[in-house]
């Protein structure tokens, strides 16, 4: 039976931790490896997680140099098959949905990156949002949220890490190395994963760091992709666009 190595990173979230570790807690698949990287948390983020320190493998606590530094660690001392990140305040879907993925990806061995939907929620409503991607190119364009995919570890090691010195947007940045220059082969499992906790890092300041997701972008689209991004996507190309004129993107010669 494949392993799995749930990572949970997270920071002064004692309002939010308990939730997110009954959701791993309480799932039916019986090869888990859970994992949790504390930054240093100042709350009672600690007393919690001493509650739950039998159904914790590993807990990490110790000051990092952000969210990228702190699951690059989880990756490290993972000893899954599989790699799956779940911040502090997210939850899986439901108790059976490790036992599904794992079912449905236990014989799909030419794919590396698995991924489904997740349903964004926060205290007063829930949204469901398709996560499905028609090729690379939308992927190119739209991304995939790191909580609704299951990455296969050895993918890791053929990638690299994740870019520490962004602030957010080095997961977008590793999933495209990860397709585009690795040849990662891609699967969508049409299934919701995940809970996921609105107004979280990415929500805060993803319009702050916006450049870094236009220079992923510019780095790999050929002049098709972004022709199709311009109009299939006009207020997101406008971004790009605003982030190129501002000099936050540097350019290169385009020959494709």
């Amino acid at each position: 039976m494949q392993k799995i190595s749930i990572i949970t990173v997270t920071l002064n979230s004692d309002s939010t931790i308990e939730k997110t570790v009954e959701s791993v807690k309480n799932q039916t698949y019986p090869n888990i490896e859970y994992i949790i990287i504390d930054g240093g948390s100042t709350d009672n983020t600690h007393d919690i997680l001493k509650i739950y320190h039998e159904d914790i493998d590993m807990l990490i606590i110790e000051k990092d140099d952000g969210i990228y530094d702190a699951m690059n660690k989880g990756i490290k001392i993972g000893s899954g098959d599989f790699i799956y990140f779940l911040h502090s305040g997210d939850l899986l879907y439901d108790t059976t949905v490790i036992e599904r993925i794992m079912e449905k990806i236990s014989n799909k061995n030419e794919y590396d990156i698995f991924y489904g939907d997740f349903v964004y929620y926060d205290n007063e409503l829930e949204e469901f949002h398709s996560e499905y991607r028609k090729d690379k190119t939308e992927i190119l364009i739209r991304g995939i949220n790191h909580q609704s995919m299951i990455t296969r570890a050895l993918l890791f090691k053929k990638t690299g890490f994740f870019n520490a010195a962004n602030k957010i947007y080095s997961d977008f940045e590793w999933l495209i190395k990860a397709i585009f220059e690795n040849h990662a082969q891609i699967f969508y499992l049409d299934i919701p994963i995940v809970h996921y906790l609105k107004g979280g890092e990415s929500d805060q300041k993803g319009k702050k760091y916006h450049y870094e997701r236009s220079q992923v972008i510019h780095d790999h689209a050929t002049w098709d992709q972004l022709l199709y991004f311009a109009i299939k996507y006009p207020l997101d190309f406008y971004y790009y666009f605003k982030d190129i004129v501002a000099g936050k993107v540097k350019l290169r010669n385009r020959s494709v």
